[in-house]
């Protein structure tokens, strides 16, 4: 209950100091958190295209695998 009260309390906080950053100041944040979303979009699709190398690199050496297995045991 009380941690409730206090993230509302916070949010209240928050709220009021963002209203009260004036024009400027909004554009500002504007400003650096279209710069950082871009840099996160770019970090989020290289960890995929990351991933998706990973994933591949798998198949393959599970294919080797069975290739190895198949090979020595003929």
């Amino acid at each position: 209950m009380d941690q409730g009260k206090t993230i509302r309390e916070l949010e209240i906080v928050v709220k009021g100091y963002e209203d009260d950053l004036g024009e400027p100041l909004h554009v500002v944040r504007e400003d650096i958190e279209s710069e950082w979303q871009v840099k996160l979009d770019e970090g989020v699709k290289k960890r995929q295209e990351e991933e998706a190398w990973v994933d591949e690199l798998v198949k393959q050496l599970e294919r080797e695998k069975v290739r190895l297995i198949v090979e020595f045991d003929a």
